[in-house]
């Protein structure tokens, strides 16, 4: 239950808190900035060059890592499963638009170099839905191309929320490597269980 609606799905419940809390900031700050050091590692040790590669910003929020992306010269596109998100990351002069990626992807969705996904499938309640957002996520990566997800990995942890899953690295790997993605890298990020994990298409 959030501001008094009940939500039917995990999509429902961030599009509701969204519109009923337009000023809320989807996780902790330490979360973004544990985060944000892990993916500047990576980006280091891999030596990934961002400069005019297309990024796509998946459960993009306040637009926290679509700036980081912005200022590496990239050009990003900004999804989220709110239009409260979208609208306010358009006002921004970014490119934004709705998606949820447990669905259908519509056709207008190509192909990108670097596609980032954290703090994102843990929000995927139902297998099939985590399933089907793993199956997106590897088709949106480019021939070469990388897929960065991150989470928090609490497997074991029981919590009474209808809007979060943990899971085990393992079933990240075994769904996203389905797709002919290679696991590059396990980073720590955040403290209790934040992983990055880099996948790479191709190489």
């Amino acid at each position: 239950m959030w501001g008094g609606i009940l939500e039917s799905s995990s999509a429902d419940f961030w599009i509701n808190r969204w519109e009923n809390e337009k000023g809320y900031i989807c996780a902790p700050l330490y979360m973004y900035k544990y985060t944000l050091k892990g993916l500047k590692n990576i980006l280091t040790k891999h030596k990934v060059d961002l400069s005019e590669k297309s990024v796509l910003d998946v459960g993009c929020g306040r637009g926290f890592y679509t700036e980081f992306y912005r200022r590496k010269s990239a050009y990003v596109l900004s999804v989220d499963v709110s239009n409260v998100v979208v609208e306010r990351m358009r006002t921004l002069y970014y490119s934004a638009s709705v998606l949820d990626i447990s669905k259908e992807l519509p056709s207008r969705f190509l192909s990108y170099f670097w596609v980032h996904s954290t703090q994102c499938l843990v929000h995927q309640v139902e297998e099939e839905d985590f399933k089907k957002a793993c199956c997106n996520l590897s088709h949106l990566v480019e021939e070469g191309g990388y897929l960065l997800v991150g989470d928090r990995f609490l497997p074991d942890k029981k919590i009474d929320k209808p809007h979060i899953r943990y899971r085990n690295v393992t079933d990240y790997i075994l769904a996203i490597g389905d797709y002919r993605l290679r696991l590059l890298d396990i980073v720590p990020s955040f403290p209790l269980g934040g992983r990055l994990l880099l996948f790479r298409r191709g190489v």
